[in-house]
């Protein structure tokens, strides 16, 4: 039997609402997993190294699913709501909200997050209302 490959669709790309980083949402263990990588330095990844030296955290609270963390990031210009890290934005950013795989209802809390409109209407975050996004997603 053949096996069927199971293809990821494009995205709708991103409007740069700067919603995903303002502030930046993580878990907790996650967050200090980063930074004890990163002072070990041979096992570092580029996330770890980003994450230690950009995000600051701003407040904590807990959840079903564990301890999450609200953070800040230096690259993150509030007045543009725009990163200025540029091509070193790591895996952690560049990647969202997807990382390369299908698109999941219930991932984006962002009611703007252009990326919303990669689901059906029906499986959106209630209340959503997507941006177009500036550039289409791989140009």
């Amino acid at each position: 039997m053949t096996a069927i490959p199971v293809l990821v669709p494009p995205t709708s790309g991103c409007a740069r609402c700067g919603d995903c980083c303002d502030p930046v949402t993580i878990e907790a263990s996650a967050f200090f997993g980063c930074n004890e990588r990163a002072r070990l330095q041979d096992v570092a990844s580029h996330n770890d190294v980003f994450i230690t030296q950009y995000w600051h955290p701003l407040s904590a609270w807990t959840e079903e699913d564990g301890v999450w963390l609200a953070v800040r990031c230096d690259a993150f210009d509030p007045e543009t709501r725009l990163c200025t890290a540029g091509e070193s934005r790591p895996p952690v950013c560049s990647g969202y909200p997807w990382y390369g795989e299908r698109p999941v209802p219930g991932k984006i809390p962002y009611l703007h997050c252009s990326y919303q409109a990669d689901l059906l209407p029906g499986q959106r975050t209630p209340g959503s209302r997507p941006l177009i996004p500036l550039t289409p997603a791989g140009a």
